[in-house]
């Protein structure tokens, strides 16, 4: 899975710059969990 470049350290300081830090610490979770989702889906139909 491809989460690295999605959820970096400089990508996170920089959300909580212009957003807001509640939104930095909810952004990698939602982030992992649709990988996740997308992920499982494209497996589930494959098989």
């Amino acid at each position: 899975m491809g989460l690295g470049p999605m959820v970096d350290l400089k990508l996170i300081a920089l959300q909580s710059g212009t957003f807001s830090r509640a939104f930095a610490f909810r952004f990698p979770a939602v982030t992992w969990t649709t990988a996740v989702l997308c992920g499982a889906s494209v497996g589930w139909w494959l098989l």
